[in-house]
């Protein structure tokens, strides 16, 4: 998995969310007539995780500090 060749410190903050539950969305989801529909709870907890790896890139992204402060 690519997370695997992120830096350590990086690395262990997604370690800790569940990236797998977005597998589906990540290749079969180009294909929307092969998978089901989610449920509210299997959308809300893709959604949750897909957020967690937005706040973490953004914490690590360079000027993002800076980005924020001015939002």
């Amino acid at each position: 998995m690519l997370v695997g060749l992120l830096p350590s410190g990086l690395r262990e903050k997604l370690e800790l969310l569940d990236i797998d539950v977005l597998q589906p969305w990540a290749v079969d989801g180009r294909y929307p007539g092969d998978l089901p529909d989610p449920s509210a709870d299997e959308a809300a907890e893709a959604l949750a995780v897909a957020s967690a790896i937005v706040r973490i890139a953004r914490s690590t992204a360079p000027g993002e500090d800076a980005k924020e402060n001015a939002e």
